[in-house]
């Protein structure tokens, strides 16, 4: 009679370690493509906010409202702008305060009016949305860029009460990126805005 051989120990742990070794290669796989189809939905979320974002910015600076006895454009600076302009159902215009928020928020606040005549005086307390979450814009790449015609920039900012009566178009351009350090490439995408009814 023939003793039937089984496996050895060794063979046995050899076995072992290729299997580890392919489930192993299989789980990290399957995490690289779960991390990059997360990272891929998340920039998808924050390209459709600063597109949202981009697209209220557009609107209520076309709606600034026209000149009376004051500056319907209250201050204008690289990351931050402020303005009158009529965004509700009442004839009034609503202070519209758009700022970055560190660390990467874009925000909109509006400001109601407490007269109903010019001038117009505001409430102390604006009521804040945030845009987006994953504003990347800085100095270098600012979210405003101010125009007196397509060609001449004004750059001295903050600007001046001057100045700020020669604006004739506003450059907006956000850029957003879930995480800077990482691919995919961030999304930037910008709109030159003319208000109508401004002189």
């Amino acid at each position: 009679m023939k003793a039937e051989k089984g496996l050895s120990l060794i063979e046995l742990l050899v076995g072992l370690a290729i299997i580890s070794f392919v489930i192993g290669g299989i789980y990290a796989l399957y995490s690289f493509g779960e991390e990059s189809w997360r990272r891929a939905s998340q920039m998808a979320q924050a390209r459709e906010e600063g597109s949202l974002a981009l697209n209220f910015l557009a609107r209520d600076i076309r709606e600034i409202s026209p000149p009376d006895e004051e500056t319907t454009i209250l201050y204008a600076d690289y990351n931050e702008v402020k303005f009158l302009a009529n965004v509700d159902s009442d004839p009034e215009p609503e202070s519209l305060h758009y700022f970055f928020q560190p660390p990467n928020s874009l925000a909109r606040g509006v400001a109601e009016t407490t007269s109903s005549e010019p001038p117009y005086h505001f409430s102390e307390a604006e009521k804040v949305t945030t845009l987006t979450t994953h504003c990347q814009n800085s100095l270098s790449n600012p979210i405003f860029t101010y125009l007196v015609s397509t060609t001449e920039t004004l750059d001295n900012l903050p600007l001046s009460s001057d100045d700020l009566k020669k604006i004739k178009m506003i450059k907006v351009s956000i850029l957003v990126d879930v995480d800077p350090s990482r691919p995919p490439e961030a999304w930037q995408s910008q709109v030159i805005v003319t208000p109508r009814n401004l002189p």
